[in-house]
């Protein structure tokens, strides 16, 4: 294997040095050294924390002026280790450094003009060893002092000081401060981390081999990273292990037979030092900090590196290498939303947690509140698997999703469906069992139109249209989405799979943006550390967007889902004063996860509640007795959202009634099952068994049926009989008795063991002529069918009933992995 050093570089740079030197050599000599001593004075203590620290800025801050005064985190650079006296640093380092770096360190005064000439020749010629051109007081000095700007005036203020600096600081401090503060790469910083990263050992049992190794890693340790370049990780030891054999430190036997070897070291690797701790950021502002910016700060980082290749280089620059990450995170709605979730759930020690995003209608990431302390949980509560966690179901708030799908292909929101307590569908899960869905409170809505059955989010009028549209045809638009990739199951319907509420966030955002689907960003500039552009969201293919539907498609959706937050809405507790909103409410069984997804005309934003380990109901909180979609959550989208308005221009949303289809679904029988002698057969809650599935799909046509009418011919009826038909007939616009009683339609509902879909948690809405005006603090508007369908033994795609706990696999919330 060759032993020639990493690639150099370019002959022009080596050239401009080499001459560089030569003029320091003349400027000297003439005198010049004293006026330069004399201009550039030497501070008491030369240290630069910040040349290696990488800093995080949000919105408020232009780019270009990121800074420690600014900045709303720093990334911790380096491992925690305990500095080595020069007594206890190995004489092995020392002579490593000194063979490969600067072999006249104990003779020179800072400066080795003519070593550097020699080293550029020897460089330029190949050869067993490597040799450097600055010495090692030089790169001290621009290790502690300056940044990583290369110029000749920087280069020509690294030489004065090198020699001022040996004025006043022994030999033996400079290469101890020298290896206690070079970065050796896997987050270590210093001689005694690096050694304890890569072989496991304190620096005091190094050999030679792996002195070497960490002495060559110095000048670039992501391109010396045994992991991923072996062949130049043995390079760069077998060049030091060489110019230490030149230098009488090291036999030659030795070095012929350590030439053959391996780089082998330990199993971390780079970047898993302390990486997911609080530590890894220092100078958060107190009142950002306290606004949960731990988990922006985590999320930014992670998105830089990816943003910048996402290999070990691109690592060890976000992490050490002195960059400026901007975000778009605004800090004042930040803090605004932080305290509407927290101001709700004060208790860290009773209540539920809670998340937010708030995305613009450029898809940027307003808010991000990932949970209420990150020193609690690492897992951010408003990304899925990003964040460390799984997603949550989403209940109802899923429905938009099948309604898009339904306006998609051709259907109107005049079109009607007959809704029943129940409904049950003969093998229409993806096992093949029975799909049972109840409405909450198991209330016979009678005959609504889409429209009405989104506004009061009724289950099995849905369950109808999620037939109709089928369920791959919906699988299909939630990826497009972005909301991830689900089985064709049919309780998808009342939002069975997981989902984040950054994903959610996004998809409601396509309906405000007229069906363009924009995946969010956080990040939005990154610098080097010398203020040179590494990445702009602005530059071309940096921004996701696609057109998932028509304009007018998407308009109808809004116009649905505008009804949710207005008058009896289920949503109405989250209506604006200032300008139109939309949304939808989401409760999940047992009220285990509540939601509110909602947007205005340029700002779309999702709340989620829940316990973290996702099996605690939420009782007894912000005066509710059972935390549903339409209370809790909506009032915390209230309480920003009429804070931040100011700030929309706001508008209202067009009235549209979908496509040109109206469907007339068939009338829905009501037949409870009676055993052998009559009596009632009940399920496990004490709720009638209702006999036979829904019947065959309406006919759809061209016209314009009135809400509540039917213009098609009669449909074949679902009795378990089998026999007669039954007429389409226009039924109540919404109706709590339906079109005939069934015998213990009141029964309450609760969880169900039998593959049905729980019962919404929101209490029936009552018909009225007029809604009082909400406010923040209204009582919950009523909401009929808001949960998530479960089938039996959960869904398939591995999610149980009742959503699946947010805690990356442990049951306090922690990070397990």
């Amino acid at each position: 294997m060759s032993s020639q050093p990493p690639a150099r570089r370019s002959l022009f740079w080596r050239s401009r040095r080499f001459w560089f030197a030569a003029v320091v050599v003349v400027v000297l000599g003439a005198g010049g050294v004293w006026r330069l001593l004399d201009q550039v004075d030497l501070p008491e203590e030369i240290t630069n924390p910040l040349a290696n620290t990488s800093l995080i800025c949000d919105a408020s801050v232009p780019v270009g002026t990121c800074s420690i005064d600014n900045a709303a985190g720093q990334i911790f650079s380096g491992t925690e280790s305990s500095p080595l006296a020069y007594d206890d640093i190995p004489m092995v380092v020392k002579q490593a450094v000194v063979a490969s770096e600067d072999r006249k360190f104990f003779e020179h005064q800072g400066l080795d003009p003519f070593g550097i000439a020699r080293g550029l020749y020897q460089n330029s010629k190949g050869g067993g060893s490597l040799q450097g051109g600055s010495t090692i007081t030089q790169q001290y000095v621009k290790l502690a002092y300056l940044t990583n700007k290369r110029s000749l005036v920087r280069k020509v203020q690294e030489s004065v000081l090198a020699i001022k600096l040996e004025r006043s600081m022994t030999k033996q401090k400079i290469l101890e401060n020298y290896l206690n503060q070079a970065f050796y790469g896997r987050s270590a910083t210093g001689i005694e981390a690096a050694a304890r990263v890569y072989f496991d050992k304190p620096a005091s049992e190094l050999t030679a081999s792996e002195a070497a190794f960490l002495v060559g890693l110095v000048r670039n340790p992501a391109r010396a990273e045994p992991t991923e370049h072996q062949e130049t990780a043995v390079q760069v030891r077998n060049s030091v292990l060489a110019a230490m054999v030149e230098e009488g430190y090291l036999p030659k036997a030795d070095y012929e037979r350590e030439k053959k070897l391996l780089v082998v070291t330990s199993d971390r690797q780079a970047g898993d030092v302390n990486r997911n701790t609080p530590r890894n950021f220092t100078g958060i502002p107190k009142d950002l900090k306290d606004a949960g910016y731990e988990f922006i700060l985590v999320q930014a980082r992670d998105q830089a590196k990816k943003l910048l290749g996402g290999d070990a280089q691109a690592k060890e620059l976000v992490n050490e290498g002195g960059v400026r990450i901007y975000t778009t995170i605004n800090p004042e709605w930040q803090k605004k939303a932080y305290a509407a979730i927290y101001g709700r759930l004060p208790d860290p020690a009773g209540d539920p947690d809670g998340a937010m995003v708030t995305l613009d209608k450029f898809g940027a990431v307003r808010v991000m509140v990932g949970g209420r302390d990150y020193d609690r949980s690492q897992v951010n509560l408003a990304l899925g698997s990003e964040g460390g966690g799984s997603g949550r179901q989403p209940g109802s708030t899923f429905k938009a999703i099948v309604l898009a799908e339904y306006i998609r292909q051709g259907y109107s929101l005049d079109s009607t469906y007959d809704a029943p307590p129940r409904l049950m569908v003969p093998g229409a899960n993806i096992d093949g069992t029975d799909w049972k869905v109840d409405n909450y409170g198991f209330l016979d809505a009678g005959r609504v139109t889409v429209r009405q059955a989104t506004k009061k989010s009724i289950n099995t009028a849905y369950a109808q249209m999620m037939e109709t549209v089928t369920p791959e045809q919906v699988v299909k638009l939630a990826a497009e989405l972005g909301l991830g990739k689900f089985n064709p199951d049919p309780s998808l319907v009342l939002g069975t799979s997981e989902v984040s509420p950054e994903a959610l966030a996004a998809a409601y955002l396509t309906f405000d943006n007229d069906g363009t689907y924009t995946e969010p960003f956080l990040v939005s500039h990154i610098d080097g550390p010398d203020g040179t552009k590494l990445w702009d969201v602005g530059d071309t293919g940096n921004i996701t967007r696609r057109s998932v539907m028509d304009p007018a498609v998407a308009k109808s959706v809004s116009s649905a889902l505008r009804g949710v937050v207005t008058d009896d809405g289920s949503g109405r507790n989250s209506a604006l004063a200032i300008t139109q909103s939309a949304g939808k409410t989401g409760t999940t069984q047992d009220s285990r996860d509540a939601w509110f997804a909602g947007f205005t005309c340029n700002i779309a934003n999702v709340v989620w509640m829940g316990y973290p380990a996702g099996q605690q109901k939420m009782t007894n909180v912000d005066g509710e007795k059972t935390v549903t979609g339409s209370n809790v959550p909506a009032r915390i989208w209230h309480d920003l959202m009429s804070q931040v308005a100011d700030d929309d221009p706001g508008c209202e949303f067009a009235v549209a009634n979908g496509g040109p289809k109206v469907e007339t679904g068939p009338d829905q029988p009501r037949i409870p099952v009676t055993d052998k002698d009559g009596n009632l057969v009940l399920d496990d809650e004490g709720v009638p068994e209702y006999a036979g599935p829904f019947g065959v799909p309406g006919v759809p046509t061209d016209g314009g049926a009135a809400a509540g009418g039917s213009s098609s011919t009669g449909t074949t009826g679902g009795s378990s009989s089998g026999s007669g038909t039954s007429p389409t007939g226009a039924g109540p616009s919404l109706s709590t008795s339906g079109g005939s009683s069934s015998t213990g339609g009141g029964s309450p509902a609760g969880s169900t063991t039998d593959g049905s879909a729980p019962a919404n948690p929101e209490p029936p809405a009552p018909e009225a002529t007029a809604a009082p005006t909400p406010t923040s603090d209204a009582p919950p508007a009523p909401e009929v069918g808001d949960t998530t369908g479960g089938t039996t033994g959960g869904t398939t795609d591995g999610s149980t009933t009742g959503g699946t706990g947010d805690t990356g696999g442990t049951a306090d919330g922690s990070d397990a992995g």
